[in-house]
């Protein structure tokens, strides 16, 4: 996944739903994380 935004942008996340907070929860950390590679991530050689 990735988002077209420079370093500094605020962004507004909101869910609605049964499972809102967490996908809340999820995104803002991935965000934190700034968007790490999911699709790689845990498949590097140590």
């Amino acid at each position: 996944m990735t988002l077209a935004a420079e370093a500094g942008t605020q962004l507004e996340i909101s869910a609605t739903g049964v499972d809102a907070n967490a996908a809340l929860d999820a995104l803002c950390e991935l965000v934190e994380q700034g968007f790490d590679d999911v699709e790689t991530a845990g498949n590097e050689t140590p």
